[in-house]
């Protein structure tokens, strides 16, 4: 189960926001980059994601789909951010998630997956630098089943993030961005009392979910109303 959640990888994807915004302009901030709202002001994003699938890393080995053909996962999150001071937000969001495959005959399963919130705090601002400690966590909003991978829409486990992040903005509009992240999880229970992992049968249905990590660099465009950036992203189990 976890082999595929850690190594399976994503193709095709797509991400669209609509802001509803109680500021002059404003612009979509994730708990992943140096963009803040004013003090007293709130921002409503509705983003829509879709990824989908026909192959996955099993460690070293390359696997097809053979038995569900293309899997896809589509997600459609509402997020608030506030702005408690000019830096200091907070940022709370959950997503419905739903699943499918194009064979097989396996059941999708769709519903309101785990609900986040972020402080971000920016705590250097100088000659367009910034550094900014963001923290956060997620639990799960409710009880779906974790343990039917790829179908599930999560894993059920609580987490907690601790990210840096290093900024820099030319006048120009130009931005480059830095972080890394290191997520603890907690453990989860599945509907068996028993399982097999590594080659070894545990007699149990408490599964221990490995912490991870992760970095990304980021290029960008911020400026007039528009934005624009193409990204890189790494991000691992530990353990």
């Amino acid at each position: 189960m976890l082999t595929l959640l850690q190594k399976m990888k994503q193709s095709a994807g797509l991400l669209l926001f609509i802001l509803a915004c109680m500021a002059q302009s404003a612009f979509a901030q994730m708990p992943n980059d140096a963009i803040y709202m004013s003090k007293n002001t709130a921002c409503l994003a509705l983003s829509y994601g879709h990824s989908s699938w026909d192959k996955y890393w099993e460690n070293s080995l390359k696997r097809e789909n053979l038995n569900i053909g293309t899997h896809t996962t589509q997600n459609a999150m509402g997020m608030l951010a506030v702005g408690v001071t000019k830096n200091l937000n907070v940022i709370v969001g959950i997503p419905y998630v739903w699943t499918q495959t194009s064979t097989g005959n396996l059941k999708w399963q769709k519903g309101f997956q785990d609900v986040s919130g972020w402080l971000k705090f920016r705590f250097i601002n100088k000659s367009g630098f910034s550094l900014h400690a963001i923290a956060g966590g997620s639990i799960p909003s409710g009880n779906y089943i974790p343990d039917f991978l790829p179908m599930s829409i999560g894993i059920q486990c609580r987490t907690a993030t601790a990210r840096l992040l290093a900024s820099y903005r030319h006048k120009s509009g130009i931005y480059m961005t830095a972080s890394g992240s290191y997520i603890f999880r907690s453990n989860i229970k599945i509907d068996r009392d028993s399982y097999l992992s590594e080659g070894h049968l545990h007699s149990t249905n408490k599964v221990l979910v490995p912490n991870a990590y992760d970095a990304s660099a980021r290029l960008g465009y911020l400026k007039h109303g528009i934005q624009a950036e193409v990204f890189a992203e790494y991000g691992a189990c530990d353990g």
